[in-house]
């Protein structure tokens, strides 16, 4: 196989000759789905966030602004068995859906900010994968649910993933945090800019 060949080959598997038996068990489960070259993963929701935030307008943009907030975390029975040791935890990560999120942007015009800016230098949920991560307070578990407090989830959000908060491992002093340094304002509350059914100013 001539020199070009083997890079044409090369990159249009991305995935390593010593992964190929685990990516053929995933896509055998349904995991992953293969599309050309291209490789597209599945996710599905493990559980599903009950809040008390309805809407988007008014709601606290992160959980350092929702002390207080509680919310109930209904965990599918085919995955509670995956909650054994987690009630040791004083907080956990929730890895969830922006399932009322628009069309993905690029550029996105942020909270606390008047300036369009990167969608990966922001938290905005208009993402090209609609992912968000929030560090909640672990009240208590009861069964299949998990009662929670400091969350800023809105009711009926998709729960994809859970992961313990470790501060050994997750707490970092930094000295740049970007354009956020200038623009941070504690009592920001978001709108609706980012739902789908909002009319917003067209965006790259």
């Amino acid at each position: 196989m001539s020199r070009i060949k083997r890079a044409k080959a090369k990159k249009a598997n991305p995935f390593s000759a010593r992964n190929q038996d685990y990516y053929r068990y995933l896509t055998e489960k349904g995991y992953v789905q293969a599309s050309g070259a291209r490789k597209e993963f599945k996710v599905k929701p493990i559980g599903i966030i009950h809040s008390s935030l309805k809407e988007s307008a008014g709601s606290p943009l992160q959980p350092r602004m929702a002390e207080g907030v509680k919310a109930t975390i209904t965990i599918y029975k085919k995955f509670t068995r995956g909650l054994k040791d987690l009630k040791g935890f004083e907080r956990v990560w929730l890895i969830y859906w922006f399932h009322r999120a628009g069309a993905p942007k690029l550029w996105v015009v942020p909270y606390m900010d008047n300036k369009s800016r990167g969608v990966f230098a922001t938290r905005a949920p208009t993402r090209p994968n609609p992912i968000g991560i929030s560090c909640v307070r672990l009240l208590s578990i009861k069964g299949s649910k998990l009662y929670v407090s400091d969350v800023d989830c809105l009711d009926d959000t998709p729960l994809l993933d859970i992961k313990p908060y470790v501060p050994k491992f997750d707490s970092f002093p930094v000295k740049r945090w970007g354009w956020l340094e200038k623009s941070f304002d504690k009592k920001a509350k978001a709108d609706e800019r980012f739902e789908a059914k909002a009319k917003t100013k067209k965006e790259v």
